[in-house]
């Protein structure tokens, strides 16, 4: 994954000394066996920094805060609810409609976490 609004200061996870995320194929191989145990639904959120309470980040979180920042771009962060979470189309197109996508090619339906508590039970 690269973090950047534009190609000029593009940058990668351990720019920041985050370990290795999840890959692509990785995200893949675990929507796919979602779908062949018979899963009904996957539910997915773009991820989010909390901040804990009375205590500082982690380090690790601090290193991914900066790589939010990074790839929020000149709009910054949004912070609600205890926590930063990336500007709706940052996250929309880096985070869920490649999530979606995979969704869709494997054939396994997909829902938002918490958009509504009683489709997601």
């Amino acid at each position: 994954m690269v973090f950047s609004p534009g190609d000029q200061s593009a940058k990668r996870y351990d720019d920041f000394g985050i370990p290795k995320p999840q890959t692509a194929e990785d995200i893949e191989a675990l929507v796919g066996f979602a779908k062949e145990i018979g899963t009904i639904h996957v539910v997915y959120s773009a991820a989010k920094i909390v901040q804990p309470r009375g205590r500082k980040l982690s380090p690790v979180m601090q290193a991914m805060r900066r790589a939010y920042e990074c790839a929020a771009g000149p709009s910054g962060l949004t912070f609600r609810g205890g926590a930063w979470r990336l500007p709706e189309s940052v996250a929309d197109r880096r985070v869920v409609q490649p999530f979606l996508e995979v969704c869709r090619l494997v054939g396994i339906n997909a829902r938002q976490c918490k958009r509504s508590l009683i489709e997601t039970l």
